[in-house]
């Protein structure tokens, strides 16, 4: 990445949410590309709809029992953060939810933690495979 991060008490959990949004995107892209989905515009149009708080929302709570203390613990700070800008399609409960997931995966990749961040992202696809919302 070039940019060295410095220890994780440095980061607001709104700062860990925005840099987790991007690491949860970027793991549901590989997966779209590992489903074969054909022209960027249909991964695109998919991507949109799997990055969406609603699915985020619903993925953690497929997830959340796999999830420690310290790592619920940050789910519930960036529940917690003060937004002003809640998507249209979304419940402020929804959003709080997906924001709170972002929280966790942004820690993790501060932290370094690339093998629990594949694992919670795989939890979460799974999840939402089960409950037929990967379509």
């Amino acid at each position: 990445m070039g940019v060295k991060l410095k220890e994780l008490r440095r980061y607001s959990p709104g700062q860990l949410a925005y840099l987790g949004d991007s690491v949860y995107e970027l793991y549901v892209r590989e997966y779209l590309l590992s489903q074969s989905f054909s022209t960027p515009g249909e991964l695109n149009q998919k991507a949109l709809d799997f990055v969406s708080a609603p699915k985020q929302a619903r993925a953690l709570q497929g997830i959340r029992p796999l999830l420690s203390e310290i790592e619920l613990d940050f789910v519930r700070r960036g529940r917690n953060v003060k937004t002003g800008n809640i998507p249209r399609r979304a419940s402020y409960a929804e959003y709080r939810q997906a924001t709170g997931l972002e929280c966790l995966l942004g820690a993790l990749y501060v932290e370094g933690k690339t093998q629990r961040i594949r694992e919670i992202m795989e939890a979460c696809i799974a999840s939402l495979e089960q409950n037929n919302e990967m379509e």
